[in-house]
């Protein structure tokens, strides 16, 4: 039986993720396969759209979104539409950046225009768009891939470089191999990219297809985000991370109450679980999951954006006064810091002599400090002693 999946409310706190620069952990529909390269497909879509440190406004979002699933970017290539076609030849490229410009916007006014209250079948819209000239034309069997492998299974491998043993090789010269092997995937794989950015809700079934794992889409219909995105709505829907976590009165504990793959992943960072959706945590482990200041802060907003109301007064006096923790050190730059040699009188000198004391200042492993404007005294002083520093890099 299908199951029903949309990204619609996860989709704020994907783009918080992304706006602190890092790659967010996207759901996927239940049944979805565990090939690497499709589990990691959504986290290649949203580092191809979302640049590091991206505005988290819903405005942007929704036009990033519509310039990229319309043709008006070239964030959406053929290479995240169809990871699968890996061998595409140097020759008759001219022209691709306005062929896929041009697909682009007929899928999107394809979905524009059979965006009813209610669901659509897949298939309904895959079949109509597979036989629009901008689809065909663009994907044209020189430019695609060169051929298709038939394997002993029948299942088709369509890279250069694998290593198993192929009974023959087929030229897209026949129209059915070149649908069913480039064409529908594109339509699906779009469809896909459409669901994974909140923009459809879905009816999925695990694929049975070799091309893709979209072709599970059985049916979709618009959420109230891409309605917002197409301009069918003109109220920004709400805008912010499912409130999934809550915090125990003592200060340790925290609860996951609803499922958040995002939410899990950074108690994971931070803490440890104790029990089913259940982690000790505490000032000390949320520093140890940061690096700057700055990554503490985004730990901290982070937690307080999924926080279920009212956080209990231990944690909010955590979150306000865990910057007095921070130590910033600042290089001294007006130091230079010297590896000594093993030289008996020099050392000696170093240990003995209370005047060099007042320049040197010693550090572990055999090192000195000495402030750059003290090394021409200190050169002089052990000359008197007998004893020539040269400097070296």
């Amino acid at each position: 039986m299908p199951q029903v999946f949309s990204s619609e409310k996860e989709l704020p706190q994907y783009i918080a993720v992304r706006a602190a620069g890092e790659v967010p952990y996207i759901s996927l529909p239940a049944g979805f396969p565990e090939d690497s390269q499709w589990q990691s497909w959504p986290q290649r879509l949203y580092t191809s759209l979302f640049e590091s440190g991206c505005p988290v406004s819903p405005e942007q979002t929704a036009a990033r979104i519509a310039t990229a699933l319309d043709g008006s970017s070239a964030l959406f290539s053929s290479e995240i539409v169809l990871p699968h076609l890996k061998h595409r030849p140097q020759r008759r490229k001219q022209g691709a950046p306005k062929r896929e410009a041009q697909v682009m916007q007929t899928l999107y006014s394809l979905l524009q225009q059979g965006s009813s209250p209610g669901w659509k079948p897949a298939r309904e819209f895959i079949a109509t768009a597979v036989k629009m000239d901008s689809v065909t034309g663009y994907l044209d069997p020189d430019y695609a891939a060169d051929f298709v492998f038939f394997e002993t299974r029948g299942h088709y491998r369509n890279y250069l470089g694998d290593s198993g043993v192929h009974e023959e090789q087929c030229y897209l010269e026949s129209p059915e191999i070149y649908t069913r092997a480039c064409l529908t995937p594109f339509v699906q794989n779009y469809l896909g990219a459409a669901a994974v950015t909140g923009m459809l809700e879905i009816r999925y079934r695990t694929s049975g297809s070799p091309f893709t794992p979209w072709a599970g889409i059985s049916a979709f219909r618009l959420t109230s985000w891409g309605e917002y995105v197409m301009g069918k709505l003109e109220k920004i829907p709400v805008w912010e991370p499912r409130r999934v976590l809550s915090f125990s009165a003592s200060g340790e504990i925290v609860s996951l109450e609803e499922s958040s793959p995002q939410t899990k992943k950074l108690l994971e960072s931070i803490g440890k679980e104790i029990a089913p959706g259940v982690y000790r945590t505490g000032k000390n482990q949320i520093i140890e999951a940061a690096s700057t200041e700055a990554e503490l802060q985004q730990i901290i907003d982070r937690l307080r954006s999924v926080a279920r109301e009212p956080v209990p007064p231990l944690w909010q006096e955590l979150f306000d006064s865990i910057h007095e923790n921070v130590v910033q050190l600042t290089a001294a730059s007006e130091y230079l810091i010297f590896q000594v040699p093993e030289h008996k009188r020099f050392l000696a000198l170093l240990l003995e002599d209370t005047s060099l004391a007042r320049i040197v200042i010693p550090a572990a492993g055999r090192r000195i400090l000495v402030h750059r404007n003290d090394i021409s005294r200190l050169q002089r002083q052990v000359q008197k002693r007998g004893l020539l520093i040269e400097i070296t890099e």
